[in-house]
């Protein structure tokens, strides 16, 4: 595959052609015997031990005990949505998984958000976007103290021609009000780009939105002012400078560290206190000769309990999760499936039992997958057949 295919083939967001539903289960041995509880690399050679078990639950401050002055409260702890406190240190108080909200995206007529029930039965809502909006992402709008704040999306019209000329439309950060109303909160134009300006888009547990694109992390308040947070060279022309490709992002909620995933199977982390953090890279000298070949596509945090990221493989067209060890500073395998029929859009974590949910469109149907991960499970959460212009986009979890 020369560049050329590559890139032909990681710009498309579009359907892969196909009119039958997939079977999707093929389950791997978990090969990684690492506990990866790591926050960074451990290149030390002391002999650090933890402080004491404070409140006697078993698990110190290191082993990632939020209070370690109350028994109630430890990283195995299930969570009551009661008493106040985030009992499994997860980053959340008297959460409840309650669920998915995905973005479904029309080509030509109105695209909407719907809110789908926690055991994918039922969509419990749909709100229609004002006409002209096109999803690529989504996420919780910060709350605001009121009932619903709604949500935050990332939207891209692509480009247009003039005669001959293209025009670069640009990427734009936009609220979404319970009602459907569109609010513009910042916009992003590279016209040297042939992808959107920004792709990724989490909620920041500090009250702002973090957005990545090819080349910066940036940051976007709610009032529409944007800061950029870090940048990396991105540019596939020059292996001397290329350092990443920004695809997608996710925000762990315990320490409010950013991911960012890269497009060429390389994976990033930034905080305010430690700035980027490039844990690999992937290596594109030689004219790509001795790149893997491994995309990660789409990725997500398990609230405390690592990165996940979903690869493929772009030399076999084959599918599966991964988790990056820290410890290592490279992917390992989770799951793996083999079906060009399919096109995986996003990921979302479930941080109460662990489960993994992955959006997907694949000729008539449009899919929600869960991902079980203690049973090496794979089967579908939600599936609709509907007409081959939906695609079902960005997803987040609901608590």
């Amino acid at each position: 595959m020369n560049r050329v295919e590559l890139l032909a083939v990681m710009v498309g967001f579009g359907l892969v052609g196909c009119t039958q539903k997939s079977t999707l289960s093929v389950p791997v041995e978990d090969t990684d015997t690492d506990d990866d509880t790591d926050t960074e690399p451990d290149t030390d050679t002391d002999t650090d031990t933890d402080t004491d078990d404070l409140d006697g639950d078993g698990f110190t401050v290191e082993e990632g005990d939020c209070d370690d002055d109350d028994i109630g409260v430890n990283p195995a702890r299930d969570e009551d949505d009661s008493d106040g406190k985030d009992n499994d240190c997860d980053g959340r108080v008297d959460e409840e998984w309650d669920g998915l909200t995905v973005a479904q995206q029309h080509e030509s007529d109105v695209s909407s958000i719907l809110e789908i029930n926690s055991t994918g039965t039922d969509i419990v809502r749909e709100v229609k976007l004002e006409s002209g909006y096109l999803p690529l992402d989504v996420t919780h709008a910060v709350d605001d103290g009121s009932d619903d704040p709604g949500w935050v999306i990332i939207h891209d019209d692509g480009a247009s021609y003039d005669g001959d000329v293209e025009i670069v439309e640009p990427t734009s950060v936009v609220h979404v009000a319970t009602d459907g109303t569109c609010t513009v909160l910042a916009e992003f134009t590279d016209p040297d780009e042939w992808v959107p300006a920004v792709r990724g888009i989490k909620t920041h547990p500090d009250g702002y939105y973090v957005v990545t694109g090819p080349g910066a992390l940036y940051r976007v308040d709610t009032d529409g002012t944007t800061t950029e947070l870090t940048s990396w060279g991105a540019d596939f022309s020059d292996d001397t400078t290329y350092e990443l490709f920004g695809r997608d992002l996710a925000v762990d909620l315990v320490t409010g560290e950013v991911g960012i995933f890269d497009w060429t199977g390389g994976f990033a982390t930034w905080s305010e206190e430690e700035g980027l953090n490039i844990l690999k890279q992937a290596d594109i000298t030689d004219s790509w000769a001795n790149w893997d070949y491994l995309s990660v596509e789409m990725g997500d945090a398990m609230d405390g309990g690592g990165w996940f990221g979903l690869v493929v493989d772009y030399e076999a067209y084959e599918y599966a999760l991964y988790r990056f060890n820290l410890n290592k500073g490279t992917w390992t395998l989770k799951m793996e499936w083999i079906d060009t029929n399919i096109a995986p859009q996003s990921l979302a974590t479930n941080g109460d039992n662990g489960d993994i949910y992955v959006s997907a469109n694949g000729g008539w149907h449009r899919t929600l997958w869960l991902i079980d991960l203690e049973a090496d499970y794979l089967d579908d959460f939600y599936d609709e057949a509907t007409e081959p212009n939906y695609l079902l986009t960005g997803i987040i979890s609901n608590y």
